[in-house]
């Protein structure tokens, strides 16, 4: 199977940023901001009036006593503001947002670096679409392919999750496929499962762990970068999977946003974006 991992180019130009992005997936802006406000005016500056809607950023702060880790997003510290992220897991390569709106995803998510860690922390991406050609180009995969592109699956909080989180929205979409627009998209997330009406099909279960374990590769050799103070990091979210190798020790502070652009599959309902920015402190924390 192909090497599939990226290091995204980096550049101070926004406009330059935005080819990048096209024709990568993912792309570092020199931001020279390290403030939650600066991850919404490099979002912007990227991508202009495409964006359509966005969440308010969240500030993810390392903290070394909190072992709590999601694989999938930040864990909400109750009242703090400060989402602390776990140092001691690896983040399982995913798309974010995937849980909290389904179909409606957001198709751009960003990360601006206030702090590095004291060690580790190194981020690393996959190229969903590369994946999907490597699949589509081996003779032994088609009957994968064919999964890849045909069969529906559905977001599934893990059993983990505690009492007051809330569960995905009732969506089903399959691991590849295009917006109206012809958008190739693809989606990773340690949550995907099958409809109760295709679980019974071991053939199923076996392209869905074999989805999972070639992505899950791709991931443990994809090339690891960091993410410096005041850069911007701009990805796809509909066709790069991302994650992070754990931190040792605290300092390490981060911003995320999520957005949602012309070019996505459509927008969230205002109730799924209200209630999903009001229960980050149960629902997430949970896990």
């Amino acid at each position: 199977m192909c090497n599939a991992g990226l290091i995204p180019e980096r550049t101070a130009d926004p406009w330059r940023a935005f080819h990048l992005w096209s024709s990568d997936g993912a792309v570092i802006l020199s931001a020279n901001r390290t403030d939650a406000a600066g991850t919404l005016a490099g979002a912007r500056d990227v991508f202009g009036p495409r964006l359509f809607v966005c969440r308010s950023p969240s500030t993810m702060a390392a903290s070394a006593t909190d072992s709590r880790h999601t694989g999938c997003g930040p864990v909400a510290q109750a009242g703090t503001g400060i989402d602390s992220v776990d140092l001691q897991v690896d983040f399982n390569p995913h798309v974010d947002g995937y849980l909290e709106y389904g179909n409606y995803y957001p198709d751009l998510v960003f990360v601006l670096s206030q702090r590095q860690a004291t060690a580790g922390g190194e981020w690393f991406l996959v190229d969903g679409q590369r994946l999907l050609d490597a699949i589509a180009s081996d003779p032994d995969c088609r009957a994968l392919s064919r999964f890849l592109w045909e069969v529906e699956l559905e977001p599934h909080r893990s059993t983990g999750a505690g009492q007051g989180a809330v569960m995905p929205p009732a969506s089903g979409r399959t691991v590849a496929s295009r917006t109206c627009g012809g958008r190739l998209t693809v989606r990773r997330h340690p949550d995907q499962r099958l409809p109760d009406g295709l679980s019974a099909r071991s053939t199923n279960h076996r392209y869905l762990a074999a989805w999972a374990k070639i992505s899950e590769r791709a991931a443990r050799v994809a090339p690891r970068f960091v993410l410096r103070p005041g850069e911007l990091l701009c990805l796809d979210n509909y066709r790069v999977f991302h994650g992070r190798e754990p931190c040792a020790g605290s300092g390490r502070t981060v911003h995320k946003l999520w957005a949602w652009t012309d070019m996505s599959f459509g927008l969230p309902c205002p109730d799924d974006l209200n209630r999903s920015c009001q229960v980050d402190s149960t629902a997430e924390s949970s896990r």
